[in-house]
């Protein structure tokens, strides 16, 4: 089941990336990737979830303990996972 869901989540990252990052731009020709940076900072793009409020709680309880943002733990866990679950 987990491979089924990693396909499944790789395969819908893909797709996604794929979207964001082809360019409509005047100069560029149709399927063209571009750089997404601005003045060499990588650009950001926001993601909505919804998970449980008590996790939400958590989540926050957890980064004032530890004074890191939902933000940065989130980017961190993510990354995290990714590295460990491609090993």
């Amino acid at each position: 089941m987990v491979k089924k869901a990693k396909k499944d989540f790789t395969s819908g990252l893909d797709m996604l990336i794929q979207k964001t990052t082809v360019s409509d731009e005047p100069g560029t020709t149709k399927g063209e990737v571009r750089e997404e940076s601005k003045g060499g900072k990588e650009i950001g793009k926001q993601i909505t979830i919804t998970i449980p409020s008590s996790l939400k709680r958590e989540i926050k309880i957890y980064c004032a303990d530890n004074d890191i943002s939902v933000k940065d733990l989130i980017i961190r866990s993510v990354k995290r996972y990714m590295k460990v679950d491609a090993d």
